[in-house]
């Protein structure tokens, strides 16, 4: 009801202030309390959706468009199912930082879904596309990695495993992380792929 919505504003609006300081990070902060029930909060997607609302009404929070994006992705709450307006969402919040990662991952599962992307193999398929800059994608590793993290999500893969190693090894598209490089790749060989061999030893051959 309208008296119920205008009751929950206020106990809001109230909490903010006394929180001391009133921008979009703050109200950000509190909806993501909300939306995953942390620090005494009780999970409500309601206060949460507001809570974005008033930081997105402020400006300058990516994760803020980010997150009620989510809302409507996945119909959390009372608030039913739109794709349409969590593309817009998400959208927005590359628009306000363009190194959002929820956002392009959520915004890759909503173009999966579409396209009936279901199966590790599948992801693993559309990261490479990214990877090389292929049928029509552009060259984006950030894209390619959580397309590969996605597929190893489903299940282990020895592909999706050793070309996150590769991207590691190398800083594509993240800083050298000359460990991770090292699990990747030794998942990999584990799990079957020869030229993995070849790349765990570059990572020793960095290391010294």
């Amino acid at each position: 009801s309208k008296d119920r919505q205008s009751c929950l504003e206020q106990l809001l609006d109230t909490e903010i202030e006394l929180r001391g300081k009133i921008d979009a990070f703050t109200w950000n902060i509190l909806g993501v309390l909300y939306h995953e029930g942390r620090e005494g909060k009780s999970l409500d997607i309601e206060k949460a959706e507001y809570c974005y609302r008033k930081a997105i009404e402020i400006g300058g929070c990516s994760n803020a468009y980010s997150n009620m994006a989510q809302i409507h992705h996945y119909g959390l709450g009372p608030f039913a199912r739109d794709t349409v307006k969590a593309k817009d969402f998400y959208d927005l919040a590359l628009v306000t930082d363009k190194n959002n990662e929820s956002a392009k991952l959520h915004l890759l599962r909503l173009e999966a879904a579409e396209c009936g992307i279901k199966t590790g193999a599948e992801w693993i398929s559309l990261g490479y596309k990214f990877h090389i800059g292929d049928d029509g994608r552009p060259k984006d590793f950030t894209l390619a990695r959580l397309c590969y993290e996605e597929a190893l999500r489903i299940s282990p893969d020895k592909y999706a495993a050793h070309n996150l190693g590769i991207i590691y090894l190398y800083a594509n598209g993240v800083k050298l992380n000359l460990p991770l490089a090292a699990r990747y790749l030794q998942q990999a060989l584990d799990l079957g792929h020869e030229g993995a061999q070849t790349e765990l030893k570059n990572v020793f051959q960095h290391k010294d």
